[in-house]
């Protein structure tokens, strides 16, 4: 983990911390309240808790996530499949259940041998919190360990840029409890992890960083943030791939918005020329509304409403593709992003590109997107590249930050 002088906002790093015993553990709530429920415990060690801030460590990690892709697991099958001592097995999975983390099932018969317990994620005792912060609005929800919502996300409509992260603090501090582990939260934009910085964001337009170390000192439990696009491909990992892709292109799209990540083997890779929304900005010599970058022809002010009114069309970019897809305005719309983006694949050269959504009725839409981009691709690895799409017309944006919560209790993310 990293520490930015007194920021304690984790940026996705691991490290083992041992305790009493071999036990390891995470805390999100107070030292003396865990440990008064742990004192409620016939014949259990009184493990020391570890400070809030500190991440899962790796083996927990990778036993966690484990159990959550087999759905049921016994504790045999962990320590076969961990390739560790069934004493360190049975340790891990005790502090695992102490922590909520996991639940034991009832006892399950078997036609031969002993009855057998088996272990899942427990979906109950503990619950993230999944924060997005977009233009103009703020959505906040809790989401079990699974990622599964609890309930219907808040959303806050908030027109003055100048109050997002006051009506941020105000939902993290409504929703967050004692059962809260992780809290995650996506921002559109470029973001300075070392200072807890967006340094440009199309919440805030005008151009200026905006800190986020007030965001960290509202709760006890850890705040994860990333960029949307990234916590988007952390999404499509959780609920897609139990399997990760080697090197995998994801590129969403929205009205206005347009960001993209490289995974490489399930992980954003930090850094990549294409791991914010530096896709978004690609700029062609075009009369477009000024994009908040301060510069005009930027591919997510091409795909906006904004520049279809321009063009001479009143309706928004989604009806307007939705009813007709091949009209002339949409077809120069259509042609300039596909230059943008075959750019993009052709630069990277993945094994896989998914292009996401926001936007209803688009999947015909996605469709032409792909072949086009097909086509502008190097005749090289045209025909090796798969693409895919992945629209969801219902989304949560809460999901997404969720998402960056809950990959700290599955995986060991590199930095």
């Amino acid at each position: 983990m990293r520490h930015h002088g007194q920021c304690n906002i984790l940026t996705h790093h691991f490290y083992p911390i041992p305790l009493n015993n071999s036990l390891y553990c995470i805390a999100s709530v107070t030292i003396k309240s865990m440990a008064h429920c742990l004192q409620k415990r016939d014949n259990v060690s009184m493990a020391e808790f570890v400070n809030p801030t500190q991440p899962i460590p790796p083996r927990l990690a990778e036993e966690m996530n484990l159990i959550r892709k087999m759905e049921r697991c016994s504790r045999s099958d962990l320590h076969r499949l961990m390739n560790c001592r069934k004493n360190t097995i049975g340790q891990d999975v005790n502090t695992l259940i102490q922590m909520g983390l996991m639940r034991e099932t009832e006892l399950q018969s078997l036609p031969r041998g002993r009855p057998s317990v088996h272990l899942e994620i427990d979906t109950d005792t503990r619950h993230v919190l999944g924060v997005a912060i977009m233009p103009g609005m703020v959505s906040c929800g809790r989401y079990n360990l699974l990622g599964q919502p609890l309930e219907m996300p808040t959303n806050l409509t908030v027109d003055d840029p100048s109050q997002i992260l006051k009506a941020t603090r105000r939902l993290i501090k409504q929703m967050h409890d004692n059962q809260t582990i992780l809290t995650g939260l996506s921002i559109p934009g470029m973001l300075d992890r070392d200072h807890c910085k967006v340094l440009s964001s199309s919440t805030w337009p005008d151009g200026k960083s905006v800190s986020l170390k007030s965001l960290n000192q509202l709760t006890d439990s850890r705040l994860i943030f990333d960029n949307t696009t990234n916590a988007l491909g952390t999404r499509w990992l959780l609920e897609h791939a139990n399997t990760p892709l080697h090197d995998h292109l994801l590129i969403f799209l929205s009205d206005g918005i347009l960001g993209a990540t490289l995974l490489i083997n399930g992980h954003p890779i930090d850094g990549c020329i294409i791991c914010s929304n530096e896709l978004g900005h690609t700029r062609l010599p075009l009369d477009t509304p000024r994009c908040y970058c301060g510069q005009t022809g930027c591919l997510e002010r091409i795909f906006s409403t904004a520049y279809l009114k321009q063009l001479g069309e009143n309706n928004k970019l989604s009806k307007a593709i939705a009813d007709a897809p091949t009209s002339p305005k949409i077809r120069q719309i259509t042609d300039y992003l596909t230059m943008g983006l075959a750019n993009a694949v052709n630069f990277c050269r993945p094994s896989h590109v998914t292009i996401m959504t926001d936007l209803p009725d688009m999947d015909d839409y996605i469709d032409v997107l792909v072949e086009q981009i097909r086509d502008q691709l190097l005749r090289e690895f045209a025909n090796r590249i798969q693409m895919h799409k992945w629209t969801e017309p219902n989304a949560q944006p809460a999901a997404s930050g969720a998402a960056l919560a809950l990959a700290q209790i599955y995986w060991c993310r590199p930095g």
